[in-house]
């Protein structure tokens, strides 16, 4: 039964390293999981597609608006995105540019080009209760917290795996 149990541990430990180490964000500012697909539309002459969500995180948080960008051989990231004012009405797509409409009269469209759009994987563009605003794709904490996380597990389950090797090695083993 031990023998068992350190198996399954060890499996454990290296499936959540892989997880961690792994798992990487779409957004740099908010929560995928609370996002709702609004609109999707394919940049003409590119194979870019575009993809508005609306993220609602609950009663003490204002709603948030991402933009994303998903090319061949490169996962879907944003690009731009609003929280509290204004928030995006909707996109257009037109020959390698995309103007991201926002509900607010006063502001004009904001169009990049797709050149732009690749160089905003990394570094989103946004608008945060209606200032300006650039974040990076992911914080230095967050990267060294997976890195540490995932390393950890994967030490882990090399212990486990060490713990049924000399189990299975010696003369009796316990099951």
């Amino acid at each position: 039964m031990k023998l068992f149990l350190k198996s399954v541990g060890a499996i454990a430990f290296a499936g959540l390293g892989v997880f961690i180490l792994s798992a990487s964000s779409r957004n740099a500012f908010g929560n995928p999981n609370d996002e709702t697909l609004k609109q999707t539309c394919t940049l003409p002459n590119s194979s870019s597609v575009m993809r508005l969500y609306e993220g609602a995180g609950g009663i003490m948080v204002a709603f948030w608006y991402t933009v994303t960008l998903e090319e061949p051989n490169a996962p879907e990231r944003q690009v731009f995105y609003t929280y509290g004012h204004p928030s995006i009405k909707s996109l257009t797509c037109s020959d390698r540019t995309l103007a991201i409409n926002l509900n607010d009269i006063q502001e004009k469209p904001r169009s990049f080009k797709i050149e732009e759009l690749r160089a905003m994987r990394t570094q989103p563009k946004g608008i945060y209760n209606g200032k300006n605003e650039q974040r990076s794709q992911s914080s230095s904490f967050v990267n060294i917290a997976r890195w540490t996380f995932g390393t950890i597990s994967f030490l882990g389950s090399g212990l486990f795996g060490s713990a049924i090797a000399r189990q299975l090695k010696s003369k009796k083993p316990t099951l």
